[in-house]
């Protein structure tokens, strides 16, 4: 995707429908995993004196998985500085942004995994139903 590209998609997201969001979202999600990044690459060097290797999903997984820690921690953060820090009140939008975030690597651990939001729904409501 080209810079002017993307700017576009950007100035059209307010009035862009659910569906047409997540299609814009699903190119940047591309580039993301077309994107080399070191942990893509990491093979451990041995377990029990064997190389491992490990599959792509395992370690797109992981990226996903540490920025989903990373990110739900900045929401976290922003409750303490309101908190005990400086008393900085929190921002809606700042909380837009960081719910941003964690949606993005929710995607990426999705995709690593083939896993749909139908998926996560159907066996949420599940287990909720079962739950209450």
């Amino acid at each position: 995707m080209r810079k002017d590209e993307a700017m576009d998609i950007a100035f059209q997201a307010d009035s862009m429908s659910l569906e047409l969001l997540l299609e814009a979202y699903g190119k940047f999600q591309e580039i993301v995993t077309n994107t080399p990044v070191a942990i893509t690459d990491y093979q451990a060097p041995y377990v029990k004196g064997n190389p491992v290797e490990y599959p792509v999903q395992f370690t797109e997984g992981l990226h996903a998985a540490i920025g989903l820690s990373t990110e739900a921690t900045e929401i976290l953060d922003a409750y303490k500085k309101d908190m005990f820090g400086k008393r900085n009140p929190i921002r809606r939008d700042n909380m837009i942004e960081e719910a941003g975030d964690v949606f993005f690597y929710l995607n990426n651990h999705m995709r690593a995994w083939n896993i749909t939001f139908h998926d996560i729904l159907k066996d949420n409501v599940k287990k909720l139903a079962n739950r209450y």
